[in-house]
């Protein structure tokens, strides 16, 4: 019985969320259509030229200094962590630190 309660009330908490995240989707596809609109772009060529635009990759930021404190080998730490905690059934999340060290646990 409280299973059940406690089971629709996430359920419906999802559904919120799901919403919420469907609304601010399509605000930003509204977005990027009326970007495109104003530049008299179709719309393929505004959003390649965006994505040219915005993307870098690790290496060259981490050559031009302007990445600090990455480690290398965070993947494999990230995979071996997650294979641990799946077979002593850790729960596990990650949280953002306020300051800007990188902290691996």
């Amino acid at each position: 019985m409280v299973n059940d309660e406690v089971n629709n009330k996430a359920i419906n908490i999802e559904i919120k969320v799901a919403q919420y995240s469907a609304k601010a989707i399509l605000k930003a596809m509204k977005k990027i259509i009326e970007d495109a609109d104003e530049k008299s772009q179709p719309l393929a060529d505004y959003i390649s030229e965006k994505r040219k635009t915005n993307s870098r990759k690790l290496k060259d930021m981490v050559k031009k200094g302007q990445l600090e404190n990455i480690d290398e080998q965070i993947e494999n730490k990230f995979y071996a962590f997650k294979d641990y905690a799946y077979r002593r059934k850790i729960n596990w999340g990650f949280v953002r630190d306020k300051d800007t060290r990188l902290y691996i646990i």
